[in-house]
């Protein structure tokens, strides 16, 4: 196979096993990347499996960093199809053993392999037997002599440490290095995957009744709603209210679903380790921890010097499994957070690394999220130092230690102070412990030559105190830490969504509360408002009947000797001429516009002050859903307009007291009076005749106004108490 550096030409030959060895390396590379983690056991498996791995670390690179320019998966699979049976095979069990190298079958790899059978078919009985194979000859742990001579040498030291006269002796130490690095460590760590698979098994038959619950809640809200608006008609835009509720609950409970799955899923796959993380910010010194730990140098892990910024990377450690984190605050460093923060349920102890010369709150204040899920931590305060220029070493190799011990101006107890405050600021307890190392002095310690530099150099690092406290966390109180992890750990995520369900409830309730609370404002002010409306509604019929009724007294003084036909027709031209009653029903009609208008005000601040509270609260419900302040009006239903135009109920006025007007003038005629005494009792007897039906026309006039105005503020009243009442009912009822 050749593959160009500039273009990826893919050149196959037929039954050419050494090139089809090329194509099923990179493939098995896409395979390790699948789960966020490169491990370096998948890793061995592969470089063990072709040996001339190097010719493709450009390849590798471009995957692992996923350059442009990498080879497509596709690609490689599709060549890979062309094959001969036997190289599929042999193809298969790699993948096979990569995938199971740790002992955890992840659902990501699972589908990357459905992929390739997709495109490489396989016998399904010969595929199933090839993995219960492997599968069933998974070595988790590296073997160490189980000598019986160590039994017997811990007694010894145990019993010499119990009657000497010192606290820390030599046979403590002796005793401590036996414990911690031989095969009773070994066989501790079995045990605490013992024991944590009976809490695993607890922890998922938890999450399982968690997640039944969910469900059931799913059920009975979609059935609930459902009867709801089935039962009565409501408004299109109070059904969509109700449907993007609904949406909204849905959407969280599957996201819950989905993380319960995924914590479980971390869970699983650390079961069978005690998994530490090393964490914190960019050039803190993790990578540089890894190497001198596994012994293994820069490339301890097989990708050589380029940083993955995509993986955590893993390694094994004396069979504790150690994960390096990218750095929190490098270059895309959002995306960095996201990687280190996918490790911490899967993490039995953290590891936080910061250095003296920058030390930030900022590094801290991400032990928060650690602190939520109840994780133990270390510090690891790597002091710099500049120590490369040999003279510079020379005089720090005179006193080793110093850097540590000093108590002047240049003490490293500033830096454990600062860390102490961020520390109770974000992570707020004490089970945390901060060992100040030089990884420098280390790291130059393994190019040494001379024997006794080298020493003091590894001596100065004090890095032996920061391996020992791993070590003794480990073996004293790793069953206490496993179990935290598993079972507090899903404690944490249960009580999460116990918290955000009821946060949605409270957030539901507050919601409903400030409905009625709206409502009843609203009703109360269409109550308090009537008495006011019809005072200035009625205001303007008795002004202008007040007009009307001079008129009246006018027209008596002028037309009393007028006989009953022309008197109709002059009073008719009267009224007409005057327009009173035109005038009267513009000025009504515009004041019911007006009353309208205030109404309809008044009701869009109610929905503003609803629309602000939602705005406000914390809906502590993740979604793009939300309401809008025009859509908000919708809600309630199309209220503005409900009393309508002014409908007159009482009769045309123009006639009215003339029926009376022609006897009152023969009535007069025929007694026996003063003409001026005569002419006055005529105009009055025409005046009062014309009032009388002025009065009349007042009456119906204001009972007219009573009627349409209840009317109206009934039809807002019911239009509110059943498009916002119905709102608070399904409220109510998703709510339950």
């Amino acid at each position: 196979m050749k593959i160009s550096e500039s273009k990826h030409v893919l050149d196959v030959p037929s039954f050419d096993k050494v090139n089809f060895k090329q194509v099923i390396t990179l493939v098995s590379i896409y395979i390790t990347t699948q789960d966020r983690i490169i491990d370096n056991k998948e890793l061995q498996i592969i470089y063990n499996y072709n040996s001339n791995w190097q010719e493709l670390q450009n390849e590798i690179n471009n995957i692992f960093s996923d350059s442009p320019d990498k080879i497509p998966f596709e690609k490689l699979i599709k060549e890979l199809a062309n094959a001969p049976i036997e190289i599929i095979h042999e193809a298969y069990q790699l993948f096979l053993e990569v995938i199971y190298s740790d002992g955890y079958y992840d659902k990501d790899e699972k589908e990357i392999i459905k992929k390739i059978r997709q495109e490489i078919h396989i016998d399904q009985a010969e595929f199933l037997q090839l993995e219960n194979k492997i599968a069933n000859n998974i070595k988790l742990y590296g073997e160490k002599e189980d000598k019986w001579s160590d039994s017997l040498k811990i007694g010894f030291y145990s019993f010499m440490e119990k009657h000497s006269p010192q606290k820390e002796n030599k046979f403590s130490q002796k005793k401590k290095e036996i414990l911690l690095n031989g095969s009773k460590f070994v066989k501790k760590i079995k045990e605490i995957s013992e024991y944590a698979h009976y809490d695993l098994t607890l922890a998922e038959q938890t999450m399982e009744k968690s997640s039944n619950r969910i469900s059931s809640l799913l059920d009975n809200l979609s059935s609930n709603v459902n009867k709801l608006q089935n039962a009565k008609r409501k408004d299109e835009d109070l059904n969509l209210f109700i449907d993007t509720l609904q949406k909204i609950v849905e959407e969280n409970a599957i996201e819950q679903l989905e993380e319960n799955i995924e914590v479980l899923n971390k869970k699983r796959r650390s079961v069978d380790y005690f998994t530490i993380s090393f964490l914190g910010r960019t050039k803190a010194g993790k990578s540089t921890l890894h190497s001198i730990i596994t012994k293994e140098g820069d490339d301890a892990i097989g990708v050589g010097k380029v940083r993955t910024t995509r993986f955590n990377r893993v390694y094994n450690w004396d069979n504790l499994r150690i994960i390096d984190t990218p750095g929190i605050g490098a270059p895309n460093g959002q995306s960095d957070v996201d990687i280190a923060a996918s490790i911490v349920d899967e993490s039995d102890l953290i590891c936080y690394v910061v250095t003296n010369d920058a030390i930030q709150e900022t590094e801290f204040s991400f032990l928060a999220e650690i602190k939520k899920k109840n994780k133990p931590v270390l510090i690891l305060l790597n002091v710099k130092e500049n120590i490369e220029n040999e003279r510079r070493r020379a005089l720090f190799l005179k006193d080793p230690l110093k850097w540590k011990n000093r108590t002047d101006n240049k003490t490293i107890q500033g830096h454990i102070d600062r860390i102490n405050e961020y520390m109770t600021k974000y992570y707020s307890n004490n089970f945390y412990k901060v060992i100040p190392v030089m990884l420098l002095a280390a790291k130059i310690s393994e190019n040494e030559s001379d024997e006794l530099t080298k020493k003091l150099l590894y001596k100065a690092s004090n890095i032996d105190e920061f391996l020992t406290n791993l070590k003794e966390s480990v073996f004293d109180n790793g069953h206490l830490r496993k179990s935290q992890n598993i079972i507090d750990g899903s404690n944490v995520r249960l009580n999460s969504i116990h918290e955000s369900f009821n946060e949605q409830q409270e957030t539901i309730s507050t919601i409903i509360k400030k409905l009625i609370e709206e409502r009843e404002s609203f009703l109360k002010f269409l109550d308090s408002s009537n008495p006011k409306y019809r005072k200035r509604l009625i205001g303007l019929v008795d002004t202008q009947l007040f007009k009307l009724k001079k008129l009246a007294k006018d027209f008596a003084i002028n037309n009393y000797e007028l006989n009953q036909r022309d008197a109709e027709i002059r009073w008719k031209k009267e009224l007409k001429n005057s327009e009173h009653q035109e005038v009267l029903d513009d000025k009504i009609k515009y004041e019911f516009e007006s009353i309208q208008n205030d109404i309809k005000n008044r009701l869009e601040e109610s929905l503003d002050n609803f629309q602000i509270f939602f705005n406000n609260i914390s809906f502590n419900l993740e979604t793009k859903s939300t309401f809008n302040s025009r859509t908000t009006t919708q809600i309630i239903g199309s209220l503005i307009g409900v009393g309508g135009a002014f409908a007159f109920l009482v009769s045309n006025p123009v006639g009215w007291g003339i029926t009376a007007l022609g006897s009152v003038i023969t009535l007069a005629a025929r007694l026996f009076k003063s003409k001026e005494k005569k002419i006055m009792e005529a105009q009055k007897k025409v005046e009062e005749s014309l009032l009388k039906g002025i009065d009349e026309l007042e009456k119906q006039y204001k009972n007219a106004i009573d009627e349409k105005l209840n009317e109206m503020i009934k039809s807002y009243k019911e239009n509110i108490g059943s498009n916002m009442g119905d709102l608070i009912d399904n409220a109510s009822e998703i709510n339950k």
